[in-house]
């Protein structure tokens, strides 16, 4: 499958593994993930979240009411992650996902394999009340809110 970014990057899944795509688990799912690296059979949701490289868009599917959402980066913060819709929500309320690209993947793998603790790249949060994605990488923490939301058909 290949997208188009609004700034014309095509974005790519046709090369495994790739850089475009971050997969990404809430915390049950990613308990699940664990379970079936160490060879579980067990039934696992993971969402692909798109990144485009070129303009630091991300493109969400929201299967809970079938809209493709865009993400731009709003600015950045450097202390504690507080969400800007402050409604009583700061880091301890929001939701905390686990994503990493393929070659981040094979890593934790081998890792979960071997009983050490995996090293995640990022942390990234979700607030689900203004739909901001907050990503920590070192002491860098973007912002993300949504650009545009466009229902998609449903067969």
């Amino acid at each position: 499958m290949i997208k188009t970014c609004k700034c014309g990057n095509k974005m790519s899944d046709a090369i495994v593994p790739n850089k475009t795509i971050y997969w990404s688990y809430t915390d049950e799912d990613w308990s699940n993930y664990i379970k079936l690296v160490k060879g579980e059979t067990i039934r696992v949701f993971s969402r692909a979240i798109w990144h485009c490289e070129q303009c630091n868009r991300l493109y969400n599917w929201e299967p809970t009411d079938s809209k493709l959402y865009t993400y731009i980066m709003e600015y950045n913060l450097t202390e504690s992650i507080d969400c800007s819709c402050k409604n009583e929500l700061t880091s301890n309320n929001l939701i905390k996902i686990y994503s990493m690209n393929d070659f981040e993947m094979i890593e934790i793998e081998e890792a979960i394999r071997k009983d050490k603790d995996p090293i995640f790249p990022r942390e990234v949060f979700y607030c689900p009340r203004c739909k901001r994605v907050y990503v920590k990488k070192n002491s860098n923490i973007k912002v993300f809110s949504v650009e545009e939301a466009v229902k998609l058909e449903t067969e």
